[in-house]
């Protein structure tokens, strides 16, 4: 048992299903001297010390505290679609490797941006997606198909709309940073035929 004092004797109790580290709890002698242990109960401390999602444990002798995983209650997130996965893991057990409990970057409303979970990094990255932005040709106007996530918008395509009015067709101008009208060419009218008789040599 842990002596604090004198007068001041220790025990360290687990829960009984778990075998999870639950308190110190004082132990007060008989009068007899005698100091027995409550149910549940050793006369020795934890040495170990338990790091970041760790906890200890009785071992199945109960001779000793053995320092095992503790992921319970921590918040899960999906590597392949970046939601949060549910958690039923129990005392020891450690995550699976399809999650991971790193939080997702933020992302502002409106961007088109994604996380994807990178395995060579063993992080989140940022990458493109514009699978719901709708993007248009700069050349034409015309709307394109959309883009697979992780692909960046080509130099060719914008995702700001042209307007809706009917006076196009229209192309994107990089120096106003906006849409232009396409001007209409004027058309181009025949030359006069001249009178036949001005062409005939007989004539005259």
């Amino acid at each position: 048992m842990q002596l604090k004092t004198d007068h001041e004797i220790y025990g360290h109790s687990f829960d009984a299903l778990t075998g999870l580290y639950v308190l110190p709890i004082r132990i007060y002698p008989e009068a007899d001297g005698s100091c027995p242990l409550p149910n549940n109960t050793v006369d020795f401390p934890p040495v170990e010390q338990a790091g970041a999602h760790q906890a200890w444990r009785i071992n199945a002798e109960r001779t000793a505290w053995e320092t095992v995983a503790d992921f319970r209650g921590v918040m899960l997130w999906d590597k392949n679609t970046g939601v949060p996965a549910p958690n039923q893991l129990a005392l020891g057990e450690l995550p699976p490797p399809s999650v991971t409990i790193q939080r997702p970057q933020p992302i502002e409303p409106g961007e088109p941006l994604a996380n994807r979970w990178n395995d060579a990094l063993d992080a989140w990255e940022l990458v493109p997606d514009y699978t719901q932005t709708p993007i248009w040709d700069k050349a034409t106007g015309f709307y394109l198909p959309q883009l697979a996530m992780g692909e960046p918008l080509p130099a060719t395509a914008t995702a700001l709309a042209p307007p809706r009015d009917h006076t196009g067709p229209w192309r994107y101008s990089e120096t106003q940073g906006g849409w232009e009208s396409v001007p209409t060419p004027e058309p181009i009218e025949p030359a006069p035929v001249p009178p036949e008789s001005a062409t005939d040599p007989a004539a005259g």
